[in-house]
């Protein structure tokens, strides 16, 4: 997949992963008709057949474009295009890695739901998240029953 999507891009342009199986390219100064031609490209490039373990897999790919602006936070545009996707395929997300308000409140704005990170909680040692893990597990369970999107 990697050189699919480096193919699809210009030679200075960047390509990421970000976790899993999202990706991102981060393109230089283009006008936003070009970004949407490169969104286009890399939709061709992932959707064409897999060879694996002796069978041939289909790929399909969702792709969006976000526009940074030089006013906002740098990771604005990537959070933007992650949860624009993810709206768009009706699915939830959870912002991670989340370590200041600001990022919180940002992140709020744009519309994620849940987020995660050191802002909330530091790491915890093996035995900490098996004592807290059997007192919190029930709240847990009660936030999924009645998540707003999900309930009613």
């Amino acid at each position: 997949m990697a050189e699919r999507l480096r193919g699809a891009v210009r030679h200075e342009d960047v390509v990421a992963r970000l976790g899993g199986d999202e990706f991102a390219a981060m393109l230089g100064d283009v006008p936003r008709a070009d970004a949407v031609g490169v969104a286009e490209r890399i939709q061709d490039a992932l959707t064409t057949s897999v060879r694996a373990a002796g069978h041939e897999l289909l790929v399909r790919a969702s792709v969006g474009v976000a526009t940074a602006d030089p006013d906002r936070p740098a990771g604005e545009a990537v959070a933007t295009a992650v949860i624009r996707m993810a709206q768009a395929l009706d699915l939830d997300t959870v912002a991670e890695g989340i370590e200041t308000g600001p990022q919180a409140r940002m992140l709020r704005h744009l519309g994620y739901a849940f987020g995660q990170g050191c802002l909330y909680s530091r790491p915890l040692s093996p035995q900490d998240l098996a004592e807290r893990a059997t007192t919190a597990v029930p709240a847990f369970a009660a936030l999924a029953v009645h998540h707003p999107r999900r309930s009613g």
